[in-house]
């Protein structure tokens, strides 16, 4: 029996409210950026006072802090970092590799349900299979590779392999030998299962996920590691003689032993991302080095050389991407009083630290870490400028969304990748033939595709960040007869989702306030 009119009225107005709620929600959960960086850091959940995943997102924009990592899928959180362009790692448990390995369906329905249910909203980036299973969970160890494979397979027949990585955290204990630098090497007894692994990554062009902690190893060793040494403040450096290279903090130090490890077993080129580090503000009377200053000091510098591209003396100038750990402190926390104090913020969302992620410094001054390799900075000149175009004039009511020029290749083909297909825009324009092709770089054909994400799906200036590879610019990128959208969104107030946002939210109210009265 077909519905009465009235119920035919509440059914439209019930149905209308839905839409309107949902793309209200999607409004509220957008909040702002002034720029982009690629530093990263950890949100875990381990606490009973700890604000909500909106909040923690809202919280690291405010901050700019453009990369997250979370140990697990809770689909909470991953909504909660939609539409913020924020790159974020999920991980999965320990106790769910067994299943994985063992079966392609379980592998695929892994992979429906927590990255592509929700890639065209959430800029997922990498997928974290476990967390120290070699020296943690060894029961589930001959498992791993087969579960990164399976989900490999999963992301390939859902389309999303480009832009959605696959590797697994490590932490500095599968190495035998760490010092010198150029002397490490992994345990042989983890080899059988470090080799395929390391063919994994290489195959599928992922990275080493690499857990770091000079904290622990000064804790461990305070009489053979200067604490300037593990806090990046060493001025005279410590030579290694098996490569003639200098180090001036365990940090470099560390990183550079895995490299070594790795090139021992001929994957010298494999990309490093630090997925852990940190430094606890207070500790235990037998922490010696738990204090404010010395984490303020290590925080600070390590943000310093990850925004300036240091580098590492074993590979000079290269990218790697840090994450710190953790957000928030965690009271939760078992073990050492300093477990529960690694936090950049408090629980209550204010800030521990008086440091610029951008650019490390602190209190307005820059950390004593001499700087090194090219530093980052805003986009002077239009990608299209290298074509022979006049620059364009600045324009006083229009910007553009484009790469930085200081962004790594590998990091600008994820967000490329990733805009070219969940983020569902028509990169048509920069295909061989294309009005936008030329020049034929990275920068140009990333620029175009963040720029259109900006302007189509957004318009907001805290959307223009693409994992800290991207930035706003006054200067029109056209050129020839490629053409790229200006948008008007200059600040949250004034842009055009946000009074789009204001209209919904304000018809959400009448709505609702019609259908009870009704």
């Amino acid at each position: 029996m077909p519905p009465a009119p009235a119920a035919l009225s509440r059914l439209l107005f019930l149905s209308v409210f839905r839409v309107v709620t949902c793309v209200s929600l999607v409004c509220l959960l957008s909040s702002s950026l002034a720029d982009a960086n690629s530093i990263g850091v950890v949100y875990g959940r381990n606490g009973n006072n700890l604000p909500t995943p909106q909040q923690a997102a809202q919280l690291m924009q405010d901050n700019v802090l453009t990369r997250v990592r979370i140990y697990d899928h809770d689909a909470t959180v991953i909504q909660a970092f939609s539409l913020t362009q924020i790159r974020v790692i999920i991980g999965v448990m320990n106790d769910e590799i067994p299943n994985i390995a063992n079966s392609q369906q379980v592998a695929d329905s892994w992979i429906a349900d927590n990255v592509a249910a929700y890639i065209n909203l959430t800029n997922i980036n990498a997928i974290a299979v476990g967390s120290d299973v070699l020296t943690a969970a060894s029961n589930v160890s001959s498992f791993l590779v087969p579960a990164m494979q399976n989900l490999y397979n999963a992301l390939v027949s859902q389309g999303i392999n480009l832009s959605v990585k696959v590797s697994t955290p490590m932490n500095l204990e599968i190495l035998e030998v760490s010092y010198p630098p150029s002397a490490g090497v992994f345990y042989s007894s983890l080899v059988p299962v470090l080799q395929p692994m390391l063919a994994f990554l290489t195959a599928t062009d992922s990275f080493f996920m690499l857990n770091v902690y000079p904290f622990l190893s000064y804790e461990y060793s305070p009489t053979s590691i200067s604490l300037s040494y593990a806090v990046f403040n060493f001025t005279t450096g410590i030579l290694d003689q098996g490569s003639n290279l200098t180090y001036y903090n365990l940090y470099d130090a560390q990183v550079d032993a895995l490299i070594s490890a790795m090139a021992a077993l001929n994957y010298s080129s494999l990309t490093v991302t630090v997925t852990e580090t940190g430094w606890p503000s207070t500790g235990a009377l037998t922490e010696s080095a738990a204090k404010f200053n010395n984490a303020n000091a290590y925080l600070s510098n390590l943000v310093r050389i990850t925004q300036t591209n240091a580098g590492t003396p074993l590979r000079p100038g290269q990218e790697i991407d840090a994450y710190i750990y953790d957000l928030y402190d965690e009271d939760l926390n078992v073990g050492q009083l300093s477990n529960r104090n690694y936090g950049l913020f408090y629980a209550n969302g204010t800030s521990k630290y008086d440091i610029n992620f951008v650019t490390g410094t602190v209190g307005g001054t820059s950390p004593s870490v001499p700087p090194s390799g090219p530093a980052s900075g805003p986009v002077s000149v239009p990608p299209g400028v290298g074509s022979g175009q006049p620059p364009a004039t600045p324009s006083d009511t229009l910007d553009w969304c484009v790469a930085k020029p200081s962004a790594t290749n590998s990091s600008l083909q994820q967000g490329l990748d990733w805009a070219c297909g969940p983020g569902l825009v028509n990169c048509g324009p920069i295909q061989r033939g294309g009005a936008c092709y030329l020049p034929d770089t990275l920068l140009s054909h990333a620029s175009y595709a963040f720029n259109i994400h900006y302007h189509y799906f957004q318009t907001d200036s805290r959307s223009c960040i693409f994992g800290g590879d991207a930035e706003l610019t006054n200067v029109d990128p056209s050129y020839g007869s490629c053409y790229y959208v200006g948008s008007q969104a200059t600040n949250v107030e004034g842009s055009r989702f946000t009074q789009c946002c204001r209209i919904l939210l304000t018809f959400t109210f009448v709505t609702m306030v019609l259908f009870l009265t009704v």
